[in-house]
């Protein structure tokens, strides 16, 4: 049985922006990640229902909106 969450954690620290910046650009890609525990981590949770398409399309577009010159 798949489990029913899945949490992934990004550190920013190294692509030198910040949580709010992030989750900016984030969301104008339909994605959305929250804070999480430390000043320059996001997290994302997944839950029953996505499928495996639906994850590559958020991955893709994380990538894309983090990869954007601000």
């Amino acid at each position: 049985m798949p489990p029913s969450s899945i949490f992934v954690f990004l550190d920013l620290a190294s692509l030198g922006l910040d949580r709010e910046d992030a989750r900016d650009r984030l969301r104008s890609h339909g994605v959305l990640w929250s804070n999480a525990h430390h000043p320059t981590v996001l997290r994302a949770v997944t839950h029953l229902g996505h499928s495996e398409a639906d994850l590559r399309t958020a991955a893709a577009r994380t990538v894309e909106a983090l990869s954007k010159e601000s």
